[in-house]
């Protein structure tokens, strides 16, 4: 809406644990680490909830209306995934 005040709608979106230090994502980018803690996809479903590909997490996950995760996805033929995108 034109004018109105921004808001955070969603925290945490692709890390939900609480030591970023354990973060499984990372990139160099020269001589600099970068943490990847964000999600790296978003897109609604059908009926306009939320499907997160949470990176740092290793999981996809559908936000609930209520707020809850409900997770898709973690594992492809027995394996874990090392982003929502690739197989570890």
């Amino acid at each position: 809406m034109e004018g109105a005040p921004l808001s955070v709608f969603l925290e945490r979106s692709g890390y939900t644990g609480t030591n970023v230090l354990n973060v499984g994502q990372q990139t160099i980018a020269g001589r600099l680490a970068i943490l990847l803690i964000g999600s790296n996809g978003l897109t609604l479903d059908p009926q306009g909830r939320l499907i997160v590909t949470a990176m740092a997490d290793r999981n996809v996950v559908r936000l609930e209306k209520d707020g809850t995760r409900t997770l898709l996805a973690d594992r492809y033929e027995g394996k874990g995934l090392a982003d929502p995108m690739t197989l570890s």
